[in-house]
């Protein structure tokens, strides 16, 4: 998604996504866990009908938010590198890049992101094994 090529429907669906990571930003300094992803769905029903396929920077953005709220359900474990008081540093990081349109330059960040991108063990067995998974 590059701001020179981007809707005003993406950048508005941009901005809601940034705007709502910095108010859990927020919420998480001041100690309101609980809050971290509360409007996830709220905020998903608000973007998607300005834009149905999500650009890349918004599904970015709430690939991050999710795993922000995974981290919370799981005691801050699982993510490599980062700590609980990280994620809201994090999150603007993600805000501002989302917002920008452009990419992702935490290096914590950017290693997860690319682990994401790789396809899992059994995606890699089975496409060894010749097996589809989806319509033909």
């Amino acid at each position: 998604m590059d701001m020179d090529t981007v809707t005003p429907a993406e950048r508005e669906a941009a901005r809601i996504v940034a705007s709502a990571l910095r108010q859990d930003a927020a919420a998480h300094e001041a100690g309101d866990f609980q809050a971290i992803a509360n409007r996830y769905d709220d905020v998903y029903a608000e973007v998607l009908p300005l834009c149905s396929d999500l650009p890349g920077m918004v599904a970015t953005g709430f690939t991050f938010w999710d795993w922000w709220a995974d981290a919370r359900n799981h005691e801050w474990q699982y993510y490599e590198g980062i700590t609980r008081d990280d994620w809201p540093r994090l999150a603007r990081h993600v805000a501002d890049a989302v917002e920008a349109a452009t990419p992702i330059t935490d290096v914590v960040l950017m290693r997860h992101f690319q682990r994401a991108a790789q396809p899992s063990l059994f995606a890699r067995i089975g496409r060894r094994l010749g097996l589809r998974h989806g319509p033909a």
